[in-house]
């Protein structure tokens, strides 16, 4: 949850330390692969 809640406001600076910490608590780097895949579809682009 709380990386596609980061991904989804684009926050850049927290992401890296989310995505290290997540499969030790909860989804494999398969899962967290496809969340991000799917969320990119769904909450669109980077903005500048």
């Amino acid at each position: 949850m709380t990386v596609s809640g980061l991904a989804a406001l684009h926050r850049r600076g927290q992401l890296p330390h989310h995505l290290g910490v997540a499969p030790e608590i909860g989804p494999s780097a398969e899962g967290l692969s496809g969340a991000t895949t799917h969320l990119a579809f769904q909450a669109g682009g980077p903005t500048p």
